[in-house]
């Protein structure tokens, strides 16, 4: 990521979480790197597994938020 390989990055979550599903780290990383490179549809459903993984979070309605910024430019 801090390269800006994002295809090959979000190559690397996919593949960390068919291992464990249960990361919401994870899950949240690859929804920023589907969204810089425009996959909006991917990066909301990551997102959203985010949130139903850590309701509770911290930075959920930042995250939230995000996903109504993805779904405006689906």
């Amino acid at each position: 990521v801090s390269e800006k390989r994002f295809q090959q990055a979000a190559d690397l979550y996919h593949q960390v979480l068919i291992i464990a599903p249960w990361w919401p780290g994870g899950h949240f990383n690859l929804a920023l790197v589907l969204s810089d490179i425009g996959d909006f549809e991917g990066a909301v459903n990551e997102m959203q597994r985010y949130l139903a993984l850590v309701p509770e979070a911290p930075d959920g309605r930042a995250a939230q938020d995000k996903v109504y910024v993805w779904q405006r430019k689906m």
